[in-house]
């Protein structure tokens, strides 16, 4: 069947596991199957029970030869299927619990191009370079054989998660990318165009863990903070606002589909207030940034609509919604309201997330190897039920390359501010 699990021709099989381990490993698969069938309210939307059926039988067939990252690897196949054709942002298992190995490095990628912007002291030297390599394969190589172990909603929501594949050289091996996951090749080149070609040694998980778990950039899918850029300037607040003195423009940022700020302010708060200063200031445009905005609670962003509409009637079109590839789940429902219910100006990127997407995922933890299988519980619906669209599409479409982020620069301010 097309649809069916491909197990990488790289991979030799090899009888690698134990009797026990082996009962493991198949039981672990076993309990994910179930899960999925029971929990998921339409597993087979766009995949057969059929040919699931038979990618299941492949895998179970293959353990025995496979080591334990390669299992892992199938299991998140597996566990992917579902999204063949997108949707599925919160469908799939989490490794990073019991990664191996890591390298503590934020990749982050640019116009198709995959550029470090941020990594652990061990590895600073490494910022602002591009990954071109990894042992013998191109970037566009990693994304065949890792796409396959992805859920998503589309083609923009595997642009924001698919870096994290050079992090885990265990997961490069179990594609087989590395031969060797505890000593990588990796070529790079400088932003003065040198190539070098560095043999790297990843860190423990328990000694570059801390840094990835502690980096809010990373978990996020998002650029690391940064004082001197407006966008950056506060990304773990959920929402805050400036106003521009210069261009006359009220600047707000919605990071976070959450009710209230660290500091209190409710969402109604916030948005009566900033009526209020419209109301009294001299305001030409008003910017909602939300580019950063990586979901939450989709039943509490009507304040936030009800604004912008009040908006566009005192400034119509002069008020922007700024979009990008960070927009998951709640985030991509909001970005769906703003563009069917108000006349705002969508500018930036697609969206990660879709308008309609299965969401509110449920854990299970499979029983023996303790990794954590996501499953969808509901389908989000938020655009025309036959949209084919898998992202929502910006008005003015505005990309951010690597020259820009390296020399502070914001097109997408740009492009409003000139309009």
């Amino acid at each position: 069947m097309a649809d069916s699990i491909v197990i990488d021709p790289l991979i030799e099989a090899v009888a690698v596991q134990s009797d026990v381990m082996l009962e493991n490993w198949r039981q672990d698969l076993a309990f994910m199957v179930n899960a999925m069938k029971t929990i998921h309210p339409n597993l087979f939307h766009d995949i057969s029970e059929e040919s699931f059926d038979q990618s299941v039988s492949e895998l179970h067939a293959l353990i025995p030869g496979f080591d334990d990252y390669q299992i892992l690897a199938g299991l998140m196949r597996i566990a992917a299927l579902p999204a063949i054709r997108g949707r599925e942002s919160h469908m799939g298992l989490d490794f990073r619990s019991n990664p191996g190995s890591i390298f503590p490095w934020q990749p982050y990628f640019f116009e198709g191009e995959l550029y470090l912007v941020d990594a652990h002291p061990d590895f600073q030297e490494y910022v602002g370079m591009k990954i071109t390599h990894v042992g013998a394969f191109s970037i566009a190589d990693i994304l065949i054989a890792i796409d396959p172990l992805l859920g998503h909603d589309s083609e923009m929501n595997l642009v924001a998660v698919r870096p994290f594949a050079t992090v885990f050289p265990y997961l490069m091996h179990a594609v087989g990318i590395v031969e060797d996951p505890d000593r990588v090749t990796f070529r790079l080149e400088s932003h003065d165009g040198e190539t070098l070609t560095r043999e790297l040694v990843p860190l423990p998980f328990e000694v570059g863990g801390p840094w990835l778990a502690e980096s809010y950039a990373m978990a996020n899918f998002i650029l690391p903070q940064d004082p001197s850029v407006l966008y950056l300037r506060n990304i773990e607040e959920r929402f805050w606002d400036t106003y521009l003195d210069d261009s006359k423009t009220l600047y707000l940022q919605y990071n976070a589909v959450q009710d209230t700020t660290q500091s209190g302010e409710t969402l109604s708060q916030f948005t009566t207030r900033l009526t209020s200063f419209i109301d009294q200031s001299a305001v030409d445009r008003v910017v909602v940034d939300m580019r950063l905005n990586g979901g939450g609670n989709n039943t509490i962003f009507e304040p936030l609509i009800r604004f912008v509409e009040s908006a566009v009637d005192l400034l119509p079109n002069h008020v922007f919604v700024v979009i990008g590839r960070a927009n998951l789940s709640a985030a991509g429902n909001l970005a769906a309201e703003l563009q069917r219910r108000t006349n705002a100006l969508l500018i930036g990127e697609p969206t990660g997330g879709s308008a309609n997407q299965y969401g509110d995922a449920q854990v299970q933890q499979l029983p023996n190897s303790g990794y954590e299988l996501y499953v969808p519980t509901i389908y989000h619906q938020f655009s025309d039920p036959d949209d084919p669209n898998l992202s929502v599409l910006p008005d003015i479409g505005v990309s951010l390359t690597f020259d820009d982020y390296m020399k502070r620069r914001d097109p997408v301010m740009a492009a409003i501010l000139a309009k």
